[in-house]
């Protein structure tokens, strides 16, 4: 049986991560040029998930967003990223159209439950979160 030399294979592992970032970078790196400073994700689809196994419920892509992250959405979405300059009114959660769904109800919930567990053990519950107080 043929030895690997270490060194080589060292080598080898560094060249193949070193690549792995670089098409990481060459991947985000439009959507990081094109999105606005400070823009969010999809980080309310991700607490919404969280907040809906912590009141003891799997969530379904049918079902609105939570009300309390549907106030922080209406106060930080800015329609103008799909509507160009034109700005929209947000009144209802249709009015957000897919962004008002738990969008993120098929992604797998071993991360939420853990996520869950973790807010849990430090007291925070979903009724004790703080109303948000963002102002434009």
């Amino acid at each position: 049986m043929k030895q690997i030399n270490p060194q080589r294979r060292r080598t080898t592992v560094t060249i193949f991560f070193l690549l792995g970032v670089a098409l990481l970078w060459i991947r985000n790196a439009p959507l990081a040029l094109i999105l606005p400073l400070w823009s969010h994700g999809d980080e309310i689809g991700h607490f919404d998930y969280v907040l809906k196994l912590e009141r003891g419920k799997l969530p379904r892509p049918h079902e609105f967003i939570e009300s309390s992250l549907f106030l922080l959405h209406k106060v930080c979405y800015d329609g103008r990223y799909i509507y160009g300059q034109r700005k929209i009114s947000i009144r209802t959660p249709k009015d957000l159209g897919l962004a008002a769904y738990s969008y993120e109800a098929n992604q797998p919930p071993l991360p939420y439950l853990i996520m869950a567990a973790f807010r849990a053990s430090t007291g925070r519950t979903p009724d004790s979160s703080r109303k948000p107080s963002v102002t434009r």
